[in-house]
């Protein structure tokens, strides 16, 4: 009787176990959604607030493309505006030095 006790006892304390490792692992994978949902909105709020700041659309390019890029880890990207030509012009970027040089370089669609 006495080892059936114990028996019991350990296939209680196995069961136990199990049953944390369960709740454990559904914890995880619910809170794992929440975490990266509380990092997009973040991300969002942090570039929607940024974005209020710009007064031009060379401005508003520069911000927008900076504030992606590093949570995205982007080396580099552009933004650039279709023109009254139908031209792409380059009015920011990120990973790059943008000058007076190469402001406002122009590519054609397609």
């Amino acid at each position: 009787m006495l080892v059936s006790k114990s028996t019991n006892e350990k296939n209680v304390s196995q069961m136990f176990f199990k049953l944390f490792e369960q709740l454990q692992e559904e914890f995880e994978s619910t809170l794992a959604p929440l975490e990266e949902q509380n990092w997009i909105q973040s991300q969002v709020a942090k570039i929607t607030s940024s974005i209020y700041k710009t007064e031009n659309f060379a401005d508003l390019a520069q911000t927008l493309l900076s504030a992606i890029a590093s949570p995205l880890n982007t080396g580099q990207s552009s933004f650039y505006m279709v023109d009254k030509n139908e031209k792409l012009l380059l009015i920011g970027g990120y990973g790059f030095l943008v000058t007076k040089d190469n402001l406002n370089y122009q590519l054609e669609i397609g």
